[in-house]
């Protein structure tokens, strides 16, 4: 049934068949997620359902993890959320939403 497919066209195909799948249930569309699935390891050696977003497709992060770690030690030393920002160049709402995570 299915021709060899790009690897691109393959990862958008098993993004789409999970959105079906989730809105109208399984059945066919959960059989060709398997099936492709199981091509795109066969031939990549890679997991497809692992894939969050093959495309790389939204905003990229602005800011590395060592640069939310290190606005994380200001305020342990105890710097002000302004004073935060003022010396890291953030602004005070991204410091602000970085210090109230988890």
């Amino acid at each position: 049934m299915m021709q060899e497919m790009k690897r691109q066209d393959m990862e958008e195909l098993s993004q789409l068949l999970r959105v079906y799948e989730r809105t109208y249930g399984s059945g066919e569309a959960g059989n060709l997620l398997k099936e492709v699935s199981e091509r795109y390891r066969n031939s990549y050696k890679e997991n497809i359902l692992e894939k969050r977003n093959p495309r790389k497709a939204g905003r990229k992060r602005q800011y590395t993890e060592e640069k939310r770690r290190e606005l994380r030690e200001f305020r342990e030393k105890g710097l002000t959320i302004r004073e935060i920002a003022r010396k890291t160049g953030c602004s005070v709402g991204y410091v602000q939403s970085v210090l109230s995570e988890p």
